[in-house]
């Protein structure tokens, strides 16, 4: 999964939140690119390092 990479949508719902993945991103823990300079330019998250910091989604009984 190194060679895969997630957008900055589907990172922040694994993650669980937009807050925790920039805080994650400015902490060196996930790599994340831009490649296009402009505002409304789609994020480029590497989805083995997303798929790390995931968040437990299971329901407690």
């Amino acid at each position: 999964m190194s060679d895969e990479s997630f957008g900055k949508d589907l990172s922040a719902k694994i993650v669980g939140g937009v807050k925790k993945l920039e805080d994650l991103i400015a902490a060196g823990a996930i790599e994340a690119h831009k490649p296009n300079n402009v505002q409304n330019g789609k994020w480029f998250c590497n989805a083995a390092q997303v798929l790390r910091h995931c968040r437990n989604m299971r329901k407690r009984k």
